[in-house]
């Protein structure tokens, strides 16, 4: 299941190795609705957004980026959601995805 949900975040860093374990991910993919993780999460196609966060893109970029500017969503922890504060409101857009590719560990260094 981890390393299904780890190539959910589609890492440009991990794509090699999820590419030579796409036997595995597939398994984890499976197992992760044979165990009824889909029972709270919607992944997918399968569950329903409201219980729990959509893992469906867990870690992407976009997700990363959702999250962060609104954790109260319907797609994340909505009226649940009791201490992240929605950084859109102040947060600019840019320094929202400089903060997502911070936390995926995908930003860019210039050269020295």
């Amino acid at each position: 299941i981890a390393a299904s949900l780890s190539a959910e975040a589609d890492l440009p860093a991990q794509r090699q190795l999820d590419q030579q374990e796409a036997k595995q991910i597939a398994d984890g993919r499976k197992t992760i609705v044979d165990r009824g993780c889909t029972n709270c999460h919607k992944f997918r196609d399968r569950g329903a957004l409201g219980n729990a966060p959509d893992l469906t893109g867990y870690g992407s970029r976009q997700w990363t980026v959702e999250i962060i500017n609104n954790p109260a969503d319907g797609r994340f922890y909505g009226k649940r959601n009791d201490r992240m504060p929605a950084y859109s409101e102040t947060l600019p857009q840019r320094q929202v995805e400089m903060l997502a590719d911070w936390l995926r560990g995908d930003w860019y260094e210039p050269p020295e």
